[in-house]
């Protein structure tokens, strides 16, 4: 498989830590493409919040399903790729999330 070595795939890119790393590997010139169980009905908050919702591809993968998560690879042959697992103490409401600057 070939990958495009700036090409990221953030598996869980939905929750806070997603969203942060999204917005990061975005400023730094990468192809960011992440996953949720249900991209159709998730709400993808912080995405929004940090206003790159409309920058990331996004896939539906169920990360318990095996061939789920090799369609996804194979689709995106990302040069990197990071997997988010939700815990109960990172949930966050969106007015909590704001933009990081870098100056």
């Amino acid at each position: 498989m070939q990958t495009n070595e700036r090409t990221a795939l953030i598996l869980g890119v939905s929750g806070q830590d997603g969203a942060y790393l999204a917005d990061l590997l975005l400023r730094k010139g990468f192809t960011v493409h992440g996953t949720s169980r249900d991209k159709e009905t998730s709400s993808f908050p912080g995405l929004r919040v940090l206003s790159i919702l409309d920058k990331v591809t996004l896939h539906s993968t169920v990360l318990g399903d095996f061939r789920s998560v090799v369609t996804t690879l194979q689709k995106v042959q990302p040069g990197t790729f990071t997997i988010l697992r939700h815990s109960p103490r990172s949930d966050f409401p969106s007015t909590n999330l704001s933009r990081r600057s870098t100056a």
